[in-house]
Protein backbone atom coordinates (compact mmCIF):
# COMPACT_ATOMS: atom_id res chain seq x y z
CA UNK A 1 0.00 0.00 0.00
CA UNK A 2 2.77 2.48 0.88
CA UNK A 3 5.24 1.09 -1.63
CA UNK A 4 3.59 3.15 -4.38
CA UNK A 5 4.18 6.39 -2.44
CA UNK A 6 7.84 5.48 -1.93
CA UNK A 7 8.22 4.63 -5.62
CA UNK A 8 6.71 7.98 -6.63
CA UNK A 9 9.47 9.73 -4.67
CA UNK A 10 12.08 7.22 -5.92
CA UNK A 11 12.77 6.06 -2.36
CA UNK A 12 13.96 2.49 -1.93
CA UNK A 13 11.66 0.71 0.57
CA UNK A 14 12.93 -2.64 1.88
CA UNK A 15 11.85 -5.21 4.48
CA UNK A 16 14.15 -7.70 6.19
CA UNK A 17 13.21 -10.41 8.70
CA UNK A 18 16.28 -11.11 10.86
CA UNK A 19 14.57 -13.48 13.29
CA UNK A 20 16.14 -16.91 13.69
CA UNK A 21 12.86 -18.47 14.80
CA UNK A 22 9.20 -17.52 15.19
CA UNK A 23 8.33 -15.32 18.17
CA UNK A 24 4.98 -14.98 19.94
CA UNK A 25 3.81 -11.48 20.76
CA UNK A 26 0.54 -10.22 22.13
CA UNK A 27 -0.75 -7.49 19.80
CA UNK A 28 -3.91 -6.25 18.22
CA UNK A 29 -3.20 -6.74 14.51
CA UNK A 30 -5.49 -3.88 13.45
CA UNK A 31 -3.78 -1.44 15.82
CA UNK A 32 -0.32 -2.71 14.92
CA UNK A 33 -1.07 -2.25 11.23
CA UNK A 34 -2.15 1.35 11.90
CA UNK A 35 1.06 2.06 13.83
CA UNK A 36 3.21 0.65 11.03
CA UNK A 37 1.28 2.64 8.41
CA UNK A 38 1.77 5.83 10.46
CA UNK A 39 5.51 5.23 10.87
CA UNK A 40 6.22 4.31 7.26
CA UNK A 41 4.05 7.20 6.03
CA UNK A 42 6.09 9.60 8.18
CA UNK A 43 9.31 8.11 6.86
CA UNK A 44 8.14 8.62 3.27
CA UNK A 45 6.88 12.14 4.00
CA UNK A 46 10.18 13.27 5.53
CA UNK A 47 12.54 11.49 3.11
CA UNK A 48 13.21 13.25 -0.19
CA UNK A 49 15.76 10.74 -1.47
CA UNK A 50 17.46 7.62 -0.26
CA UNK A 51 15.89 4.70 1.49
CA UNK A 52 13.60 3.37 4.16
CA UNK A 53 14.50 0.06 5.79
CA UNK A 54 11.96 -1.95 7.76
CA UNK A 55 13.65 -4.62 9.90
CA UNK A 56 12.12 -7.22 12.21
CA UNK A 57 14.73 -8.46 14.69
CA UNK A 58 15.59 -9.25 18.28
CA UNK A 59 16.65 -6.28 20.41
CA UNK A 60 18.13 -7.57 23.67
CA UNK A 61 15.33 -9.74 25.11
CA UNK A 62 12.59 -8.09 23.04
CA UNK A 63 11.27 -8.43 19.53
CA UNK A 64 11.40 -5.14 17.71
CA UNK A 65 10.39 -3.64 14.42
CA UNK A 66 12.61 -0.80 13.22
CA UNK A 67 11.75 1.69 10.51
CA UNK A 68 14.90 3.58 9.56
CA UNK A 69 14.88 6.37 7.00
CA UNK A 70 17.52 8.57 5.40
CA UNK A 71 15.27 11.62 5.70
CA UNK A 72 15.53 15.05 7.30
CA UNK A 73 16.22 13.77 10.82
CA UNK A 74 15.33 15.42 14.11
CA UNK A 75 17.45 17.47 16.47
CA UNK A 76 17.96 16.04 19.96
CA UNK A 77 16.11 19.03 21.45
CA UNK A 78 13.00 18.25 19.39
CA UNK A 79 12.91 14.46 19.83
CA UNK A 80 11.36 14.70 23.29
CA UNK A 81 8.37 16.71 22.01
CA UNK A 82 7.31 14.53 19.08
CA UNK A 83 5.02 12.25 21.10
CA UNK A 84 2.95 15.17 22.41
CA UNK A 85 -0.45 15.71 20.79
CA UNK A 86 -0.54 18.26 17.94
CA UNK A 87 3.25 18.68 17.94
CA UNK A 88 5.04 19.28 14.67
CA UNK A 89 8.69 20.14 14.30
CA UNK A 90 9.59 22.58 11.57
CA UNK A 91 12.85 22.02 9.70
CA UNK A 92 14.12 24.33 7.00
CA UNK A 93 13.90 21.51 4.45
CA UNK A 94 10.34 20.36 5.25
CA UNK A 95 8.30 23.56 5.21
CA UNK A 96 5.87 22.01 2.69
CA UNK A 97 4.84 19.13 5.00
CA UNK A 98 1.26 18.97 6.25
CA UNK A 99 -0.34 17.03 9.06
CA UNK A 100 -2.10 17.31 12.40
CA UNK A 101 0.83 16.36 14.60
CA UNK A 102 -1.11 13.42 16.04
CA UNK A 103 0.35 10.39 14.22
CA UNK A 104 3.25 9.67 16.58
CA UNK A 105 1.27 10.45 19.74
CA UNK A 106 -1.55 8.14 18.66
CA UNK A 107 0.89 5.44 17.55
CA UNK A 108 2.62 5.39 20.95
CA UNK A 109 -0.74 5.27 22.77
CA UNK A 110 -1.91 2.38 20.55
CA UNK A 111 1.35 0.49 21.17
CA UNK A 112 0.90 0.86 24.92
CA UNK A 113 -2.51 -0.84 24.63
CA UNK A 114 -0.72 -4.13 23.89
CA UNK A 115 2.27 -3.48 26.16
CA UNK A 116 4.60 -2.41 23.37
CA UNK A 117 6.69 0.75 23.34
CA UNK A 118 7.54 3.13 20.52
CA UNK A 119 10.77 5.14 20.49
CA UNK A 120 12.38 7.54 18.04
CA UNK A 121 16.08 8.13 17.52
CA UNK A 122 17.97 10.50 15.26
CA UNK A 123 21.56 11.69 15.11
CA UNK A 124 20.21 15.14 14.27
CA UNK A 125 18.91 17.17 11.37
CA UNK A 126 19.93 15.72 8.03
CA UNK A 127 20.78 12.32 9.54
CA UNK A 128 17.53 10.38 9.17
CA UNK A 129 15.32 8.88 11.87
CA UNK A 130 14.76 5.43 13.32
CA UNK A 131 11.39 4.51 14.82
CA UNK A 132 11.41 1.30 16.85
CA UNK A 133 8.47 -0.67 18.22
CA UNK A 134 9.53 -2.88 21.14
CA UNK A 135 7.18 -5.82 21.69
CA UNK A 136 6.73 -7.82 24.85
CA UNK A 137 7.54 -11.44 23.96
CA UNK A 138 6.17 -14.60 25.49
CA UNK A 139 7.83 -18.04 25.71
CA UNK A 140 6.65 -20.56 23.12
Amino acid sequence: MLEVLAEQKEIKLTFENRLDSPQDVLADMRLLKQIIINLISNAIKFTEEGSIEVVLKTCKENLCLQIKDSGVGISSQNLKYLFEDFTQISNRSDTQQKGSGLGLAISRKLAHLFHANLRLESEGEGCGTTATIYFKTYPL
